[in-house]
């Protein structure tokens, strides 16, 4: 290529070459219009191949330009335009890798069809406009490819509405497991979709692995999670969240829902979830947190008996709820922290030793729990308050 070559010259070699060669000169002009450093004359004959072989009768060499152009930022806006416009095969890399493509354009494509949904979902930067727009219309796989899409900004909600479009979707739920940085309210509503009789029979133990993986849920979590799956999940879910404001609201909605037992209210307090714990007492009582931080901290008994009357707990679980809370208390006081394997299991006797000579309904059962989360949690984890 010479100085000499014009925009007729341009269109005479093209014109003069087969399909095979038209082909592998389109590979060679994407590859070039990709490189940086092209001086201006350069790039005005390089636009005008492009020009040419855009106009080509053969899809495949159109196909071979926008495979092997799709990335270039140097493209003028009317040829994308025109490789957009094309056959699906010319149109798909160009939506796939094109980074000057606006969200207008790309909300656009998701009405082509699958195969261009998958293709926005695909790319390396996903708006929050454009992931809401496909959660809310795309295919199970484009959703499912958007989901794993690190570079796309997904919001909760956004996530929750995928997994309420496809509850039972192995591409969907996968993705969403293993998505990082998952949500608190996400995490616990996937836990909650995939021990429920809905799920059990679509999600596989390889889902769970990567639940427990990806979320730092427990290994133990396995050993039960159909039986007291979705209370211990939420107990491990809630447990190392720094986000106050999320805990409260997920304490909210579970009581709205029913779903803060005395069982789970228990485990929460044995296992040093003290942010949860006051979230969920205020949520239980009624009473503003602070009367309830109050209440559970202080070295007093009446105030913490008033507290658990007003949260409406089982009354014969009292006994164990005050031990746990004089030990989670105690242990607050160490510089360190306590090694929560060992911590558990001396609460569990001290609750033992307490009840002797009662046996409430449902003490045994929690009790039995407890021992297997000191059984199956790793050493270095810590009893936190």
């Amino acid at each position: 290529m010479t100085a000499q070559i014009d925009a007729s010259e341009v269109q005479r070699l093209v014109g003069a070459l087969s399909a095979d060669n038209k082909t592998a000169v389109a590979a060679e002009v994407g590859r070039m219009m990709n490189r940086s450093g092209m001086s201006a004359r350069e790039l005005k004959i390089a636009l005008e191949l492009v020009d040419q072989l855009i106009a080509d009768s053969v899809a495949t060499v159109r196909q071979s330009l926008a495979e092997h152009i799709a990335e270039s930022p140097m493209l003028p806006r009317q040829m994308i335009e025109r490789l957009i416009a094309d056959v699906d095969s010319v149109a798909l890399p160009i939506v796939r890798f094109s980074s000057v493509l606006d969200d207008t354009v790309l909300l656009e494509q998701l009405d082509r069809g699958d195969d261009f949904q998958v293709a926005v979902a695909g790319r390396e930067n996903v708006s929050a406009l454009v992931s809401e727009r496909i959660v809310s219309v795309g295919t199970e796989q484009a959703v499912g490819t958007l989901v794993r899409n690190n570079g796309a900004d997904l919001q909760a909600g956004a996530l929750n509405h995928a997994m309420g479009r496809f509850p039972e979707s192995m591409e969907v739920m996968g993705a969403v497991a293993a998505r990082p940085g998952l949500p608190l309210e996400t995490a616990e509503q996937i836990v909650s979709l995939t021990v429920s009789e809905q799920c059990v029979r679509t999600v596989s133990d390889m889902l769970m692995e990567t639940l427990v993986r990806r979320n730092d849920l427990p290994p133990v979590l396995a050993e039960d999670i159909f039986v007291h799956g979705l209370e211990r999940s939420i107990a491990s879910v809630i447990k190392d969240s720094d986000d106050i404001g999320q805990v409260q609201a997920l304490a909210q909605r579970m009581h709205a829902e029913g779903r803060l037992s005395t069982s789970l209210m228990l485990r929460v307090l044995a296992g040093g979830d003290h942010q949860f714990f006051l979230a969920g007492m205020a949520a239980l009582s009624g009473w503003p947190e602070q009367r309830v931080k109050g209440a559970s901290d202080g070295a007093g008994l009446d105030g913490f008996r008033r507290l658990y009357d007003a949260a409406k707990l089982e009354p014969m679980m009292f006994q164990a709820f005050r031990v746990a809370r004089d030990a989670v208390n105690s242990a607050r006081s160490q510089r360190n922290g306590v090694d929560e394997p060992t911590f558990i299991r001396q609460l569990v006797s001290r609750i033992s030793e307490e009840y002797s000579n009662i046996s409430p309904t449902g003490l045994e059962e929690v009790l039995a729990r407890l021992r297997r989360r000191a059984d199956g949690t790793g050493g270095g984890s810590r009893a936190r308050a």
